[in-house]
């Protein structure tokens, strides 16, 4: 298949990172796989700019659109606007169409009186999709994970309309498991720095561990939020052993150090993964919240093999059930976090399992895999499409004439 995607590309963005991978992945399968890459006028909410996103989609089978709120527009409201109307746009060409969620839709409002409920803006917004997307045949959401599933589902998704993956991990050659010293042991915490990825809880936790644990900070910034505090947030605790102007300093065992500044660095954005990765012991994802549905920085960390403790938010909690390849701990629970910490370092055997399970899950959950899920998807689709089933009907009105035909031919023939 010709398959056009509506993606961010050249700016630091998971989102786009992972569209290029699965480019790869639909390129070794055989289809063409061209980006559109989402730009900075889009975002601002203009949608005259999807015009020629639409134009040369005339020319394609299909579109793989990579959805988050904030590439349609600011704001939810404006945001869902424009992906309605694009989403108008595609069923007028009927064409074949997958839309992959990397956030789910915000939660219904609690009005207290249904008809407040009806009349907000969240509720405007959700009638509005679930018209946009349960009306169209020729479209498949996927989501990633049984809880965004649910998710979905109960924003009133139709079943049928959602395709339910992990997220895809990468393939890369996994260094062998690395032996810790006996003076230092390095905690990683990678990907872009947002609030939800829980930095205070990793920074608690280890001042309730012995100086000889560090931690490094790998990344920066999201380039569409560039107001996050979070960093921010690092910097001062790091200096003040404060986390924001708000908050006191929470209480220490006696023996802890409070002083982080000598055993924390912020690295930023780092080119070479694999050489990051492989100066880690164990990988955090000490996440506060449950609604990211998945992690990039975690899938590299499984394909790399790496000891990992995480939160037990829902996505992660699936990872689990289905791998056996993380040690989770409660979210916002740093003297929890650095009790599995300690735990993990002092057993060999259970950092070795852990390595060859995220190795083993991994490779059950490839870009090849998810490439083949997306162009079946897209396949079905188009052989539901309106031009489809006009060539379906025209091949069998022609055999029916022909049949006809050649009845009359042998009932004028007959003696």
């Amino acid at each position: 298949m010709n398959i056009l995607s509506l993606s961010t590309a050249g700016t630091p963005c998971g989102v786009g990172d992972a569209n290029r991978s699965l480019r790869a992945a639909m390129l070794e399968a055989g289809h063409r796989y061209d980006i559109f890459a989402i730009d900075d006028d889009m975002r601002a909410a203009r949608s005259e700019c999807f015009d020629e996103f639409v134009r040369r989609l005339k020319s394609y089978d299909g579109v793989v659109i990579q959805h988050e709120h904030g590439f349609f527009g600011p704001g939810v409201k404006r945001s869902a606007e424009n992906f309605m109307g694009l989403l108008e746009r595609l069923r007028v060409l009927a064409k074949p169409c997958v839309v992959i969620f990397h956030t789910n839709f915000p939660a219904r409002t609690k009005a207290f009186k249904k008809l407040a409920r009806y009349f907000s803006t969240r509720e405007t917004v959700r009638r509005g999709m679930l018209r946009a997307i349960n009306s169209n045949p020729m479209i498949r959401i996927v989501v990633h994970g049984e809880t965004s599933w649910k998710s979905f589902r109960d924003y009133g998704i139709d079943g049928d309309k959602l395709l339910k993956v992990h997220l895809p991990i990468p393939r890369v050659e996994h260094a062998p498991l690395r032996k810790l010293k006996d003076d230092e042991i390095t905690l990683g915490i990678f990907g872009f720095i947002a609030h939800y990825k829980g930095y205070r809880t990793a920074l608690e936790a280890l001042q309730h561990l012995p100086p000889r644990f560090k931690l490094v900070i790998m990344g920066g910034k999201h380039p569409f939020s560039p107001d996050d505090p979070t960093l921010n947030n690092i910097q001062r605790m790091l200096e003040t052993g404060v986390w924001d102007e708000k908050s006191a300093q929470r209480p220490t065992t006696n023996d802890a150090p409070s002083d982080l500044s000598s055993r924390v660095k912020i690295l930023g954005f780092v080119e070479d993964l694999d050489r990051a990765f492989s100066d880690v012991d164990i990988v955090l994802a000490p996440y506060i919240e449950k609604y990211p549905a998945g992690s990039a920085s975690l899938a590299d960390a499984l394909a790399r093999g790496k000891p990992i403790v995480a939160s037990a938010t829902p996505p992660f909690v699936e990872v689990q059930n289905d791998g056996n390849c993380l040690k989770l701990v409660a979210m916002n629970a740093p003297f929890e976090l650095a009790h599995a910490i300690e735990e993990l370092a002092a057993d060999d055997a259970e950092r070795a399992r852990l390595s060859a399970a995220a190795i083993a899950f991994s490779r059950q959950n490839t870009w090849d895999r998810f490439a083949q899920v997306l162009s079946r998807a897209l396949m079905e689709r188009a052989d539901v499409s309106p031009a489809a089933m006009r060539m379906k009907n025209g091949s069998r009105q022609a055999v029916n004439e022909g049949l006809d035909h050649g009845r009359e031919v042998r009932s004028a023939w007959r003696p």
